[in-house]
């Protein structure tokens, strides 16, 4: 009897055990997850003095004198960026005097398709279909989580599908999309999108009407 006893303790502690160790595991991960995809909201504005440096390159829209430029640091496969990516066409659409600069920052701990989503846009690019792939890559998650960029190329129109996939797998632009994030980094993003307005990190995504209110020198239609 005693030894069944000490059988049936053993195997509760074990039980227990197990549930406390599963417990502490999916806390961190729940953690983890919440620090990695932060929004910007947590961080206070900032002033950044080489502003410019920062709008240097990158998927580039409007006139490079224009008074306002805004400079976004994006992840394919962040939500949050996926619902700002309208936002900035409408703002172009309106406003086609402001200059408005996208740049790569996947965050491939929690995203990781997202490094090679951003491949594929460069990829595009080389055929001249950057902005229609940013757009279909941004319209169907599910193909950009299962990594079907010859799906999406195709649905973006880009001339040659086969030579991007290739250019996707022999990962031609690492260097581009590396240099982003890093300047991401020394900019000091933490979530995305992040929003650069001429010399301020915002401290939030903001909406058309906050991107709207800061243009009054560019003209409104």
């Amino acid at each position: 009897m005693r030894r069944d006893g000490r059988r049936r303790l053993t195997s509760g502690d074990l039980a227990f055990g197990l549930l406390i160790a599963w417990s502490i595991v999916a806390t961190g991960v729940v953690f983890r997850s919440q620090r990695l995809t932060a929004a910007p909201t947590e961080v206070r504005a900032k002033f950044v003095k080489d502003w410019r440096t920062y709008a240097s390159r990158g998927f580039m829209r409007g006139p490079v004198q224009s008074p306002l430029t805004i400079v976004v640091f994006s992840d394919f496969e962040c939500p949050y960026c996926r619902r700002f990516a309208p936002v900035l066409d409408s703002l172009y659409e309106l406003h086609p005097g402001v200059r408005i600069v996208e740049r790569h920052f996947p965050l491939q701990e929690i995203h990781p398709s997202a490094f090679e989503a951003a491949l594929s846009a460069e990829c595009a690019a080389d055929q001249g279909a950057y902005a229609e792939m940013r757009k279909a890559l941004y319209a169907d998650q599910l193909l950009l989580e299962r990594r079907a960029w010859s799906v999406i190329a195709r649905d973006a129109h880009v001339p040659d599908i086969a030579r991007l996939a290739a250019c996707v797998k022999a990962r031609v632009h690492a260097d581009v999309v590396e240099t982003d994030f890093n300047a991401g980094v020394r900019l000091g993003v933490r979530g995305t999108p992040a929003v650069l307005v001429n010399d301020t990190l915002l401290a939030h995504t903001p909406t058309l009407a906050d991107l709207e209110n800061r243009l009054p020198s560019v003209g409104r239609p």
